[in-house]
């Protein structure tokens, strides 16, 4: 029995026959800038995806798109939050958009 599609492989094994499979992969979560408390980052698997970063600052975790920016979806951030977190991403938009380039366009 293998993992569901859109499981995340990197932590999970899988039991078949009394044996344990772990993943062969490592997933990488690269990143860009701290911000005071927040950190922002992305998913090194996520290159099929449009440009964009994560946030999480405690408990709290936001994916914002990068152009045009906009919020994706969060957890746990309250409003007042979102809007600086998202004053951030407007204000750092071409930097995180350059390190995005790099990273994904270099597997190419």
């Amino acid at each position: 029995m293998g993992s569901r599609a859109g499981q995340n492989p990197v932590r999970s094994g899988c039991a078949a026959r009394g044996a344990r499979f772990e993943a062969t992969y490592r997933l990488e979560m690269p990143t860009i800038r701290w911000l005071g408390p927040a950190r922002f980052y992305f998913y090194s698997n996520e290159g099929d995806e449009p440009p964009h970063v994560h946030v999480e600052q405690g408990q709290a975790t936001a994916k914002f798109w990068l152009d045009p920016v906009s919020l994706a979806w969060s957890k746990r951030f309250r409003a007042h939050e979102l809007r600086w977190l998202e004053r951030m991403v407007r204000l750092h938009q071409s930097a995180f958009l350059e390190t995005w380039r790099e990273f994904f366009e270099s597997d190419s």
